[in-house]
């Protein structure tokens, strides 16, 4: 399977930014300019998602999507309709709506957690591409998008903000690799802090600025291949230790798929959460859903925010770690 990232350098046309906020924000700033008024949105998504398209002054309005992860969107003529890939794998409504794009409406596909996945030619579809390419490895910044747009060189706050994460990310990697040790709370706060200010920083962005030079440097360098096998391998690993004992919301692992972790559903979530972080096992919740998003017209949406727990298996941990993590998470189940 080959990567985005490698095919993105045999010619793939696009921008990359310093994050995948801005990305989307450069599509929806050109989308603007072709006559655009108003984009729909999946109930289900990050409440950072909402940044960029508020900034823009864009009209939106949200759409619900099945238990299965399918989008059902119902745009107005002309709108915009993001389209989001959960986990891994492709949006069960992708043919579909590409199928329709450039005619009945634009569409927008966040590729974030697809990235390595197999999401098709960009030149072969009427669709606007971006991602984010932080969640894939010690990238501390970085994003995609397939629109040529005019960036700014990278600030020194940017640069510094940049190596302040960078190296806050290996004290945390270390620390993490060590599960008999003490609890180092200095290292965990500093790790903290500085992705609560890159976070910050990137909300607060207002121009297309280029990703620093070491940070694509990173990008670039990283060994893709081997995050591919590992990240396969771990989710397989982890879902047979699991067995018929929780619930996955991505059962079967397609071949040309490679999952941002391996999801389950809880329905004391936050208790198990907690537990686990006690042991030094930190897993994120998809998502804090935007507060407009109300509860009664989209459910699906809120049980899944209320109930997903997404366990790591990135390439960081062996065979040992995942076996620890899915004993604790086994054991703070219960009977």
């Amino acid at each position: 399977m080959t990567s985005p990232l490698s095919r993105l350098t045999r010619g793939w046309r696009g921008t990359w930014t310093i994050s995948g906020r801005a990305a989307l924000a450069q599509i929806l700033e050109q989308l603007k300019h072709r006559g655009v008024r108003h984009v729909h949105l999946p109930a289900y998504l990050c409440r950072s998602m909402l940044v960029p398209v508020k900034a823009s002054g864009l009209n939106y309005t949200f759409y619900p999507i099945g238990q299965d992860m399918m989008a059902q969107p119902d745009p107005l003529p002309g709108a915009a309709v993001l389209l989001l890939h959960y986990f891994g794998w492709l949006n069960p409504a992708t043919e579909a709506l590409r199928s329709r794009a450039g005619r009945d409406y634009c569409l927008i596909e966040d590729m974030t957690h697809c990235l390595l996945s197999n999401w098709g030619n960009p030149n072969e579809t009427m669709s606007q591409f971006f991602f984010s390419a932080r969640k894939w490895g010690p990238i501390p910044l970085g994003g995609w998008c397939n629109t040529a747009s005019k960036v700014e060189r990278a600030t020194r706050g940017i640069e510094s903000l940049a190596q302040r994460s960078i190296a806050a990310r290996r004290l945390r990697g270390e620390y993490l690799t060590r599960p008999n040790d003490l609890p180092e709370s200095l290292t965990e706060t500093e790790y903290l802090n500085a992705f609560r200010a890159v976070e910050e920083a990137l909300d607060a962005a207002r121009s297309c600025s280029a990703v620093p030079a070491d940070v694509m440097e990173i990008i670039d360098t990283l060994d893709w291949e081997t995050v591919v096998h590992r990240r396969r391998a771990n989710f397989q690993r982890l879902a047979e230790l699991l067995g018929g004992h929780a619930e996955l919301v991505t059962p079967k692992l397609n071949d040309d798929v490679v999952p941002l972790g391996l999801v389950v559903q809880l329905e004391d979530r936050d208790r198990v959460r907690a537990q686990l972080a006690e042991q030094r096992m930190y897993c994120p919740i998809h998502w804090l859903l935007p507060e407009e998003v109300d509860a009664k017209r989209f459910p699906v949406a809120h049980r899944l925010a209320q109930t997903c727990l997404t366990l790591p298996i990135d390439q960081r941990y062996d065979a040992q770690d995942l076996s620890r993590l899915g004993n604790a998470l086994l054991s703070a189940r219960g009977p």
